[in-house]
């Protein structure tokens, strides 16, 4: 779906990131059976009320799909499964598994001007674990030493970070975890500049300052729409669509209605109610716009202490 304002695409999937349908590549994506598209134009789609599109609580498919085109961390997860740098140029894992080091593609910015370095990294992930937050998805850091100092209110800063220069980044855990960069691919792990202060600052978590392929077109329009617009600053492939439109719809039927969005020609992409698909597929499949794909995912197996005896 590069350039996707040449054509709309239906999809029985759940919500797949702009950055991945509208960034990057060539313009031929004939090797995935969808075509080829232009650059520029706006893309149009809807989505329910997110919780948030602050990373320091972006939690569900909506808000994650946001914030993960407004931000870009050390890494990110591709369709297939695999795990590829971002802004992380290496990355060196301790032999006991609990200190890893990340070197930081040096001279990107965010969409203000301010430098993306290692302490944007460390501010953000300090900002996500504060008490005073109340972070539905801090659990992230817990590897991360210092988190329950933190995470209680006994300090302000989690102790196992550092930035021996401006692009390294070191990160020591209170346990041995060999996998600890494959958890950077969520957008809880971004950087973000000085002007994001507290996470409860309430200009920024509505129409917050990012690293992405898009930026914030004025603030979050409650239950109504969020603007995007490409970042022209950004500091990898940059995106091709010049604006992406989102429609906040009623939560109760929201994928019907971006169906119907869809249908009549209002979206360039839905998703698709599930007593729809086989009438939809037969239709759409034949046109070349019917995507049907697994997408990346995340899941953990935690294992509490009292359990342990």
């Amino acid at each position: 779906m590069r350039g996707a304002n040449s054509a709309k695409w239906v999809a029985g999937a759940i919500v797949i990131a702009l950055a991945a349908t509208a960034c990057g590549g060539s313009d031929d994506d004939s090797s995935s059976g969808k075509g080829s598209g232009k650059a520029g134009g706006t893309f149009r789609m809807g989505i329910t009320e997110p919780v948030a599109i602050d990373p320091y609580n972006s939690q569900e498919s909506e808000g994650i799909l946001v914030t993960d085109n407004l931000f870009t961390g050390l890494y990110e997860p591709t369709a297939d499964g695999k795990v590829i740098p971002a802004l992380a140029t290496s990355k060196e894992v301790s032999a006991d598994g609990k200190t890893w080091t990340f070197k930081i593609k040096p001279g990107t910015k965010f969409s203000n001007g301010e430098a993306v370095d290692a302490e944007s990294f460390i501010r953000g992930w300090n900002r996500v674990v504060q008490k005073t937050a109340a972070s539905d998805v801090a659990y992230h850091l817990a590897g991360i030493a210092g988190f329950a100092d933190v995470q209680a209110g006994k300090a302000t800063t989690m102790s196992g970070l550092s930035a021996p220069d401006a692009n390294t980044l070191q990160v020591k855990l209170s346990a041995a975890d060999f996998e600890f960069y494959v958890k950077t691919t969520h957008t809880v792990f971004s950087p973000v500049p000085k002007v994001a202060g507290d996470a409860k600052n309430k200009t920024y978590n509505e129409a917050p300052i990012g690293n992405g392929p898009f930026k914030m077109q004025g603030s979050w329009q409650h239950n109504k729409s969020i603007t995007l617009v490409r970042n022209d600053g950004y500091g990898l492939t940059k995106a091709k669509l010049d604006e992406v439109k989102i429609d906040i719809l009623n939560s109760n039927n929201g994928v019907t209605l971006e169906y119907q969005g869809f249908e009549a020609g209002t979206y360039d992409w839905a998703r698709m109610p599930t007593p729809q698909q086989p009438a939809a597929k037969a239709k759409y499949d034949a046109q070349g716009e019917w995507i049907d794909e697994n997408t990346n995912g995340m899941n953990y197996l935690l294992r509490s202490p009292r359990a342990v005896r």
